[in-house]
């Protein structure tokens, strides 16, 4: 149920039309960090 209320936050925020874009860098960015953390273990 609070996934459903986040989500909708997010789609006020951010608008339908940029979600995707923003769930995408945030992704590389995820990606990113634990290439670095690994490299650094």
């Amino acid at each position: 149920m609070k996934w459903l209320l986040i989500l909708a936050l997010l789609l006020l925020i951010f608008g339908a039309t940029r979600l995707p874009q923003v769930g995408r860098s945030l992704g590389q960015a995820l990606r990113a960090f634990r290439e670095e953390v690994k490299k650094n273990k």
